[in-house]
């Protein structure tokens, strides 16, 4: 039961994790065989590294939890020896409130300067330090005060075993660091960048450039595949502006992209594809189908999920399991909350096994934390799930609304399925609240 504590942690899982599942029997998953194919169609085609066409630019949707990281970490792998492979991870919620183009840009410079000399593969060290220097002129960004590590300053970096090189990963650090900080500074720094977004965009590509040809060099993949993680978490507004109004900026770096995106930008009439063509979703996992009724495959691999991180004979019945499983509505990280917090009350009972009073806690918990989320637009929100509910389409009722739609998708209140066609439902643990079961008798007796 200790135990338990360790294999519930919420993290994307590495490659060769032995809690990892293949969820393919419980989803449709040809979005990602069709994404494994264009990678592979990438790596076979020759291509002209000047050409903007040459590079592709993929967008991969899906629900806060569904699995994109994990997946995307098994993608890198595989492909490790046609792609070189830039992971980008924003994790800092305040970097997610302000994200655009330029802090996508600094962030791909730093890493990928990161990850060559961590890789032992020598790049051009003036050229690391011209633009480094570039972005702290036009950044307004102090370089003595950057360069400083102890007492070293910048005349002395070289003899302190950085070199240019450790120069301009400082450099390029401390202007990250100082994004990282005030708004004020952060506003000022996207404000100088954006006011110079051809040269900053010439600047990146002439690091990705001689990327490629010291990878080349080196008998690495020449080919640079870079990784955009933890944009579905970007808010609706931020997100539209990154993927619509810099889709052009973006489409001009001169590397192969994965972004990750809200699953509301490829459902509402934005539609992201319209500007990405290469657009894929993580499918989520069917608990049950569109008629409500269990959906034992995709049952049986969300059971996986959890016996390989809880013993099944830690559970005092194995219909706990599938409760939990039909409770999650097939999100993974739902799912792997719900059999924490279970074990987490078995143990705070002292209890030997988890109960149904274990399983039934953790639930409850659930449903408040969204009752939470809900409550502010309670009288707004409650109505339009119960129609949701039960059309299981989104344009089948008078009051629907994109923004509502957008609401509820990024917060998982909705849920979207595939199985051919698109359809949606609200989260179980949201259907078991009064709130909910009012609305939905209301509509009933219009």
């Amino acid at each position: 039961m200790q135990e338990a504590a360790q294999t519930t942690v919420l993290q994307p899982l590495a490659a060769g994790d032995d809690r990892y599942v293949d969820l393919s029997p419980g989803q449709e998953s040809h979005h990602l065989l069709l994404m494994r194919q264009c990678l592979e169609d990438i790596a076979e085609r020759p291509g002209d590294p000047m050409r903007e066409n040459d590079y592709t630019k993929i967008v991969f949707s899906g629900h806060r939890g569904s699995g994109k990281t994990t997946h995307l970490r098994l993608i890198e792998q595989e492909f490790a020896d046609r792609f070189y492979c830039v992971h980008l991870s924003l994790d800092d919620e305040n970097l997610l409130e302000d994200f655009d183009y330029t802090v996508f840009l600094l962030w791909l410079s730093e890493q990928l300067v990161h990850c060559l000399k961590r890789d032992g593969i020598g790049i051009d060290e003036r050229l690391v330090k011209e633009v480094a220097l570039w972005f702290a002129e036009r950044t307004a960004t102090d370089v003595n005060e950057a360069a400083m590590s102890g007492s070293v300053g910048l005349e002395g970096e070289a003899s302190a075993g950085g070199g240019l090189l450790g120069f301009g990963l400082k450099l390029l650090g401390r202007i990250k660091s100082e994004a990282r900080g005030s708004v004020t500074r952060r506003e000022e720094i996207r404000t100088k960048l954006q006011s110079h977004a051809s040269d900053l965009m010439d600047k990146v590509n002439l690091l990705l450039s001689e990327a490629r040809e010291q990878l080349n060099k080196n008998g690495r993949p020449p080919r640079l595949l870079v990784v955009q993680d933890n944009l579905d978490k970007l808010k609706s507004d931020i997100a539209s502006r990154f993927y619509a109004d810099t889709s052009g900026l973006l489409r001009q770096v001169q590397a192969h992209i994965i972004f990750t995106a809200p699953v509301a930008e490829t459902l509402t009439p934005f539609k992201i594809e319209n500007v990405f063509v290469e657009s894929f979703q993580m499918p989520m996992i069917h608990a049950c189908t569109q008629e409500g009724r269990p959906f034992d495959p995709g049952i049986s691999v969300l059971r996986e999920l959890v016996e390989r991180r809880i013993a099944v004979v830690l559970f005092e019945d194995e219909d706990l399991i599938r409760r939990i499983c039909i409770a999650s509505g097939g999100n993974v990280r739902d799912l792997v909350r719900l059999a924490s917090q279970a074990a987490r009350m078995a143990r705070a009972l002292r209890l030997p096994r988890i109960d149904d009073q274990c399983v039934e806690e953790a639930i409850k918990g659930m449903r408040q934390e969204y009752e939470k989320t809900l409550a502010p637009r309670a009288r707004i929100y409650y109505p339009f799930l119960a129609g949701i509910h039960r059309t299981k389409l989104y344009g089948a009722g008078p009051g629907d609304s994109e923004e509502l739609l957008r609401d509820l998708l990024d917060n998982s209140a909705i849920l979207v399925y595939k199985n051919g066609d698109i359809w949606y439902d609200v989260h179980p643990t949201i259907r078991e609240s009064k709130a909910f079961r009012k609305a939905l008798e209301e509509l009933d007796a219009q």
